[in-house]
């Protein structure tokens, strides 16, 4: 699956290379894709693109598959590994936060084990101005 706000075009080329058939399917809120249902909630959370993921191969009628993304569609391709594991085959996924803890979203994550004392500096460079790399600063120094 594409990421964000890319298409399924960003696979074109990789596609054309591979010796499998390979599926591609738009985002929620991408492309020609629609709501059948004028109630569903328009999300772009993690458990949505998974969900979307899951239905997709259902409605192809597919068992079993290598799902694969990156960016919003890795995240989608991780979490329908994870959660259907039976579903899946392989996966193939780039980016950093492909499954991803909602509720400690703002806290740091613990510094590394180093023979260093001080890591306040390098949380700065990673996290520039955001709520989760100032609270890492601080509990560092």
């Amino acid at each position: 699956m594409h990421g964000f706000p890319y298409d399924v075009r960003a696979y074109d080329e990789v596609a054309r290379r591979l010796d499998a058939n390979v599926l591609v399917s738009y985002l929620r809120g991408f492309g020609a894709t629609r709501f059948l249902d004028q109630q569903a909630l328009r999300s772009g959370q993690q458990a949505a693109l998974a969900q979307d993921l899951r239905d997709f191969m259902d409605a192809l009628e597919i068992d079993q598959a290598v799902v694969g993304g990156y960016d919003w569609g890795g995240r989608a391709a991780c979490l329908v590994s994870a959660l259907w594991p039976e579903r899946v085959r392989g996966l193939v996924t780039v980016d950093g936060y492909n499954v991803q803890l909602i509720a400690y979203a703002n806290e740091p994550a613990p510094p590394p084990r180093r023979p260093y004392r001080r890591v306040a500096p390098h949380y700065g460079p990673y996290s520039g101005d955001r709520v989760r790399g100032r609270r890492g600063s601080r509990r560092a120094a």
